[in-house]
């Protein structure tokens, strides 16, 4: 999702276009017409009913593309379908429906890159993007998960990869599960054991020793499942 423009700038921004229909008429149909087809495209695909589940909030293209992707698979026991996303996917607030759905038996594996080895030479070297890999039918397997991968190669280099179960993740943006009621400490957290909920203490000791979770030379990354929660 987008960051929120600052109002100031938001302001400077929208004097400057208006400036534009003066100075440059071309360009500003040009604009015009790129805002009204944006808008179009968006409104078209929050009320047909074909995307339930990435149909609303801040329309983005990939989640539309991915939820397209199961549906079709769908009818197929056997099936699968395998894209190239953002790697924020899995965070965005907006797609956490999508999110969910997948996660539930049906993510077969998530491998998170970074650009920074140039594997898109004309993208910058800071974005990141996860292949996606997904079955059409919930499956009793671990799903798994590599994060900051700088190449392919990498994949096949010892304890790179974690097997992660649909268990460790809430029903709700699939985020690490805590006891109910909040919090992962305390009292609490005898109760999630004996109702078989991983405890914060094995995520993140899972976290800890997972080198699929680490930048190369050993450091933990931040912006991860077990980081955010330890």
């Amino acid at each position: 999702m987008p960051r929120p423009i600052p109002k100031l700038l938001e302001r400077t921004r929208g004097r400057l276009i208006e400036g534009l229909a003066n100075s440059d008429t071309k360009e500003h149909r040009r604009y015009r017409a790129a805002l009204r087809a944006s808008s179009g495209t968006a409104h078209f695909i929050k009320e047909a009913g074909r995307f339930p589940l990435a149909g609303h909030g801040n329309i983005a293209t990939h989640a539309v593309f991915l939820e397209l992707a199961a549906s079709i698979v769908i009818p197929s026991t056997e099936g699968r379908l395998g894209l190239l996303v953002p790697s924020g996917l899995a965070t965005q607030d907006s797609q956490k429906e999508l999110v969910s759905y997948i996660v539930e038996g049906r993510l077969r594996s998530l491998f998170d890159f970074e650009n920074s080895d140039g594997l898109f030479p004309a993208v910058h070297r800071s974005f990141r993007f996860a292949i996606v890999v997904a079955s059409a039918c919930p499956e009793k397997l671990p799903a798994r998960f590599s994060f900051f991968l700088r190449n392919i190669a990498e994949l096949s280099e010892p304890d790179r990869v974690l097997g992660i179960s649909v268990e460790l993740f809430s029903p709700k943006g699939r985020a690490p599960k805590c006891p109910p009621g909040g919090g992962c400490s305390g009292g609490r957290r005898a109760g999630a054991q004996a109702a078989g909920v991983p405890s914060r203490r094995r995520v993140c000791a899972a976290h800890a020793r997972a080198r699929a979770l680490r930048r190369s030379g050993g450091q933990r990354r931040s912006g991860t499942v077990g980081a955010q929660l330890c």
